[in-house]
C-alpha cells in the first residue's frame, strides 16, 4: 500500500508543474497557437528526439530548440496583455528546416495547398 501512496504523491507532484492550458485547452487544434510556457515543458522530450534522429548531441539540440522557441515567441497587442505565445505549425517547422527531413519538403507543399501535415 506505501507503494501505490508513494506512486501517487509522485504522479501529483509532476502534475503540478504542468501548464494549465495542456488540461484546459480544446485539442480541436483550432487556434494555432500555444503559451512558451506550454512549448517549454514539451522541450525536453521534443529535443531528445531530435538528438536521436539526427544523431547529434541532446544538449546541444535542446539549447539550439529553445532558442528557437524563445526567438518564435511574441506577446499579443505587441506585449501589453497576455502571456508569450509561439506558432505550433512554425516551431514544429524550424527544427526540421535546421536539422534537415526528408519529409519536410513535402509537408510545405502540402501545408501551401491548405492541408495538414500527416506522419504516414
Amino acid at each position: 500500500m506505501k507503494a501505490v501512496s508513494d506512486a501517487l504523491v509522485q504522479a501529483i507532484t509532476h502534475l503540478t508543474h504542468v501548464p494549465g492550458e495542456m488540461v484546459t485547452t480544446s485539442g480541436s487544434g483550432l487556434d494555432p497557437h500555444i503559451t512558451l510556457d506550454n512549448a517549454q515543458y514539451q522541450l525536453d522530450r521534443v529535443a531528445s528526439k531530435w538528438a536521436t534522429d539526427t544523431k547529434r548531441n541532446p544538449t546541444e539540440v535542446r539549447t539550439e530548440i529553445e532558442q528557437m522557441l524563445q526567438t518564435d515567441s511574441f506577446a499579443p497587442l505587441g506585449g501589453l496583455v497576455g502571456e508569450k505565445m509561439i506558432n505550433v505549425l512554425q516551431v514544429n517547422l524550424e527544427p526540421a528546416k535546421h536539422y534537415g527531413a526528408q519529409r519536410l519538403g513535402a509537408c510545405e507543399a502540402r501545408i501551401d495547398r491548405g492541408m495538414g501535415c500527416s506522419s504516414g
